[in-house]
């Protein structure tokens, strides 16, 4: 959703994880987003691919939504990256059931 709210020339890179590709749908976003899917459920992956993003470090934005755990993985990985609190958000949507 914000990626398809964002203004028509925003750049970025969105990594979605989807339980499996068949539950990848369309997007309708600027030509400058680049979206990748991925069905890895390990976090690593994508705080690898994160790493190696080039981005401007002024208006440079970062937002994951998930499971409670993984949102919190995400939020040490981000300050570990020395992004300032209002360069992210990481907010948890579910918890997983013990």
């Amino acid at each position: 959703h914000m990626i398809e709210n964002a203004p028509p020339d925003s750049i970025g890179h969105a990594i979605i994880m989807v339980r499996d590709m068949n539950d990848a749908q369309p997007v309708d976003c600027s030509a400058n987003v680049h979206i990748d899917w991925t069905t890895s459920t390990n976090l690593e992956p994508t705080q690898d691919a994160l790493k190696t993003l080039e981005y401007p470090t002024a208006d440079t934005h970062f937002f994951f939504a998930g499971e409670r755990s993984a949102a919190t993985v995400m939020r040490s990985f981000f300050k570990e990256q020395g992004l300032a609190s209002s360069q992210f958000k990481a907010a948890s949507y579910w918890t997983r059931e013990p």
